[in-house]
């Protein structure tokens, strides 16, 4: 299926990093989930496959909100909208 969307990573060097090792990236920068870098070490196909299930099934693991937090103008500059 490809009617749900990646997390994608765009490095300071141009690397574009996408679903596992974008996670991957994301989590060796926040305090208390630096821990999951140790998933390097799985190869990439099994790690992809994971992500994907975890996005399929985010609400079912996570729950739903019924708001979303607005970004500050600080935060919103980081995003890159299509």
């Amino acid at each position: 299926r490809s009617d749900y969307k990646s997390v994608v990573v765009l490095k300071d060097d141009g690397t574009i990093l996408q679903k596992s090792d974008a996670v991957l990236e994301i989590a060796k920068h926040l305090k208390g989930w630096r821990w999951l870098t140790i998933f390097r070490f799985v190869p990439a196909f099994l790690r992809d496959a994971a992500y994907t299930f975890v996005a399929r099934n985010r609400y079912l693991f996570f729950g739903k909100l019924n708001k979303c937090r607005v970004p500050s103008p600080e935060i919103r500059q980081r995003f890159i909208a299509f």
